[in-house]
């Protein structure tokens, strides 16, 4: 790699340079992320702390146009760091003690060309994502860090707790971003393509990262009014998802995605089939079943003319091939709906 030969002596334009090859999605759209770019991720991130990208520049005695070059970049790392880290499963390589740079500004993009303001959608675009980012970042210290995992696996009220003020933090976020809320949009953007679809498909994502903590293993066995309100809301969210796919155009399918997306629209089939597997009752998994078919089949149309989605169809269609009762553990009810369809 030849941007290695940089990093005895980083600039700026290494970190750029490393960015832009982590966005780089796999050769054989059929595959997922090899550990690879998680070991590139580190070294970006440790390229960035040798900068000083972690410390907010806004005092330092540097050019105007530098402290803004470096505040974006500095998010533009955490962001990647904190997407992975979701994508992975692994635990984020930046400490937010570690870390001090504050919420971007619309006055960081001042010297972009053509992003003078809050205006332009590329701008946009990256102030919304670095704020969802932030609460991510929440979502995954506060419920999927190795002690809070093992802590919160074994009470659904303290899941609960812990829950509850990021799930109304997301709801904000959307209820203060209406073009982010309205995606898949119906209009045609003047640009012609319309990027904010990763943005929406983001956000419903960290919506399924709460709920896969709410639905962990050990949370099954709760009131009957808890439980119902759970899955409820869950198989909401999957609908949501299931929506989402199927509004989206050309447009959308064609503009700009993060390499992450991928993996998100992977952690969507993931959540489906763990809504089918773990569900209760016997209606419960057929409804369960028929959403899960029902997302089948619009990957598999969709992904006809976007790659984005082989991943997570693949991923899908081995555990059909295989048997829904063969590579997971269903419940007695999941069982019989998977039986009752012949699969």
């Amino acid at each position: 790699m030849a941007a290695l030969s940089e990093f005895h002596t980083p600039s700026l334009a290494t970190v750029q340079t490393m960015l832009l090859m982590i966005q780089r999605r796999p050769t054989n759209k059929h595959v997922a992320d090899t550990p690879f770019k998680w070991t590139m991720l580190a070294d970006t991130v440790a390229l960035a702390q040798c900068l000083g990208l972690n410390l907010d520049p806004s005092d330092w005695a540097v050019p105007s146009w530098e402290k803004r070059l470096r505040r974006r970049l500095a998010w533009a790392v955490c962001v990647q760091d904190r997407w992975l880290s979701l994508n992975f499963g692994r635990s984020s390589h930046i400490q937010e003690c570690d870390w001090d740079v504050s919420p971007l500004r619309p006055d960081d993009f001042g010297d972009v060309p053509g992003c003078e303001g809050e205006g332009p959608l590329v701008c946009r675009h990256f102030l919304h994502l670095a704020s969802l980012t932030e609460i991510v970042s929440k979502i995954q210290q506060n419920m999927f860090s190795i002690k809070a995992t093992r802590a919160l696996s074994k009470s659904l009220e303290a899941t609960f707790e812990v829950a509850r003020p990021l799930r109304i933090e997301l709801a904000e976020w959307l209820q203060n971003r209406p073009d982010v809320g309205d995606q898949p949009s119906a209009s045609l953007p003047e640009c012609g393509l319309d990027g904010n679809g990763s943005l929406k498909l983001a956000y419903i994502t960290a919506k399924i990262a709460v709920f896969k903590a709410l639905l962990r293993p050990k949370s099954i066995e709760v009131p009957t009014q808890a439980r119902t309100a759970l899955r409820t809301g869950a198989m909401t969210i999957a609908r949501e998802m299931h929506d989402f796919l199927a509004k989206l155009e050309a447009h959308h399918l064609e503009a700009f995605w993060h390499s992450y997306s991928r993996v998100n629209f992977t952690i969507a089939s993931n959540f489906i089939v763990l809504l089918f597997a773990l569900s209760p009752t016997l209606s419960e998994a057929e409804d369960a079943l028929a959403l899960l078919i029902q997302w089948r089949g619009l990957l598999r149309i969709k992904s006809r003319s976007c790659d984005l989605l082989n991943l997570s169809l693949l991923r899908l269609d081995a555990v059909f091939v295989a048997g829904l009762g063969k590579l997971i553990e269903l419940t007695p009810a999941a069982a019989e709906a998977a039986s009752n369809r012949s699969l």
